[in-house]
């Protein structure tokens, strides 16, 4: 899914313009490898501005934002935005580093959004990129919480045109992943996992790995992380790019405090195989 990229109506600031600017409060886990990716590409976009930036772990946004005068926050993750919505600033708050699932299903919505940039990569463009890696692999699985939250009719259509399979299945929570999983052995040559938190965390993906693994059924993963961990490939958003995409959301939203700074998706997708799995399948690049 991909939304429109409201933000190019906005003029985006030259990283030495001159702006007004109090504290802007980044909101991040620390020990997330890909937060830390964001925070760089962040600052290196910020430029000038990067030394007016406090980094708070989410437990810690309350007390950070009751000191001092702050503009802006920027909330990377879920858990962040959660954190931050929870706190109930009256600021505005720029999120990144969180999927259009994450949104719908938070508890409670931010008191003043001023933009975001989402991680959801279309699933065709997935598909894709794999087949760019696997050209012979023409037929994959894909697993979701529910039939609204996969690839609509329209893109499965479209991939079908093209020459691709796509089969779907359904697991409605972490306890049917596996189940899942073994619906869609012989009937495609990898599963793709898309990033559903409801379903895809650090509890599950071991198993799910180990599992696809022995039924020779590969995955396809959603982070470099996950590829570490077993997955034959992976296909995910340049973590670096997309924080330096947040940071012209920052300049466009304190440019212009009255305006949303707009929703995008990354503009920067990165695929690439796990030469250990390869060989465990015995697959090579590029057939």
């Amino acid at each position: 899914m991909r939304l429109p990229l409201i933000g190019i109506l906005f003029a985006t600031l030259a990283p030495g313009a001159n702006v007004e600017v109090g504290r802007i409060v980044v909101v991040t886990e620390k020990d997330v490898e890909a937060y830390r990716d964001a925070v760089t590409g962040l600052k290196q976009g910020l430029g000038d501005l990067a030394g007016s930036t406090t980094e708070t772990a989410p437990e810690g946004v309350a007390s950070v934002l009751g000191k001092g005068q702050v503009k802006m926050v920027v909330a990377i993750g879920a858990e962040a935005r959660a954190a931050v919505a929870k706190a109930n600033p009256k600021l505005p708050v720029i999120s990144t580093m969180l999927t259009l699932a994450d949104v719908s299903s938070e508890p409670a919505p931010l008191a003043k959004p001023a933009g975001a940039v989402y991680l959801d990569v279309d699933f065709g463009q997935v598909v894709r990129e794999v087949n760019k890696l696997f050209p012979s692999r023409k037929r994959f699985g894909v697993i979701v919480t529910s039939r609204k939250a996969g690839p609509n009719r329209f893109a499965l259509s479209k991939l079908e045109k093209e020459g691709f399979m796509v089969h779907v299945a359904v697991s409605p929570n972490r306890a049917g992943l596996l189940g899942a999983l073994h619906e869609l052995k012989g009937k495609v040559d990898m599963v793709i996992c898309l990033p559903e938190t409801g379903l895809f965390d650090s509890r599950t993906i071991p198993s799910l790995l180990r599992v696809s693994l022995e039924n020779q059924l590969p995955v396809v993963g959603f982070s470099q992380s996950f590829v570490k961990a077993g997955a034959v490939a992976g296909v995910f958003p340049d973590y670096s790019d997309v924080g330096q995409q947040t940071a012209e959301l920052v300049r466009r939203a304190l440019a212009k405090p009255s305006a949303d700074a707009g929703e995008e998706t990354p503009r920067k997708v990165m695929a690439v195989a796990n030469p250990t799995v390869l060989k465990l399948l015995g697959w090579k690049q590029g057939e």
